[in-house]
């Protein structure tokens, strides 16, 4: 018979996810603004900082994906980033995540990596 974890376990768990995370990064809350053009601006608001990790590629398989840009066949490759934040960190789609000099948005939040003790979150790094 499998075992359950408890809640008490599951909090040690998290509390330890936490503690293991060395960067200090801010959370920036997105609002969307359509433009005269149909396009979309992002603006974000006062962040609120935590600890978090970040690795280049996506963690699950460590590398980027080619995707197609919007004017035609032409291929890019985008090179997209794994944030982990604490478990209770509250973060939607398009948030900004600061981590030191770098920006980066929120584009998805992977099925595969939903666990109960960290968030992994993935991000594209916004050029300014």
């Amino acid at each position: 018979m499998p075992r359950s974890v408890t809640s008490k376990q599951l909090t040690q768990m998290r509390s330890f996810a936490s503690r293991r995370m060395k960067t200090t990064c801010t959370v920036k809350p997105v609002t969307n603004t359509t433009t005269s053009h149909g396009g979309t601006a992002y603006t974000w608001g006062d962040g609120t900082a935590t600890v978090c990790d970040i690795y280049p590629g996506l963690q699950s398989s460590g590398r980027s994906l080619v995707v197609r840009d919007e004017l035609g066949d032409q291929l890019l490759t985008k090179v997209y980033w794994t944030v982990i934040l604490p478990y209770n960190t509250t973060v939607s789609m398009n948030d900004k995540i600061e981590v030191g000099s770098q920006s980066f948005r929120v584009v998805g939040f992977p099925d595969d990596q939903s666990f109960l003790v960290q968030l992994n979150l993935v991000c594209e790094e916004i050029q300014t």
